[in-house]
């Protein structure tokens, strides 16, 4: 709902959505890496379809990555999801 909400904001102030990413949105198996959806299925999916705005991407869990926010470490906190992301902001900012 307010994702919703946000959205139609945006538009209403004429405001480009480049899209949507799912934070916490996943927990990797550290024995054989399957994702496991420590809050349920999402549904984001179809929800970006029924919106009409892009998923950008979906980042796990990564206790690490808590760490280093509380040390105030955040530049040092790589994700390989992150490189879909940043594609894509930097293309649509080509445009």
């Amino acid at each position: 709902m307010v994702v919703s909400k946000a959205i139609k904001m945006a538009r209403m102030m004429n405001i480009n959505v480049l899209g949507v990413v799912e934070n916490m949105s996943y927990l990797s198996c550290p024995k054989c890496n399957e994702k496991i959806p420590v809050f349920g299925e999402s549904h984001l999916d179809e929800f970006a379809s029924k919106m009409d705005f892009k998923v950008l991407g979906k980042l796990p869990i990564v206790s690490a990555n808590a760490t280093k926010v509380d040390k105030g470490q955040i530049e040092d906190i790589e994700l390989k999801e992150f490189e879909s992301i940043t594609d894509a902001v930097i293309k649509e900012g080509d445009k």
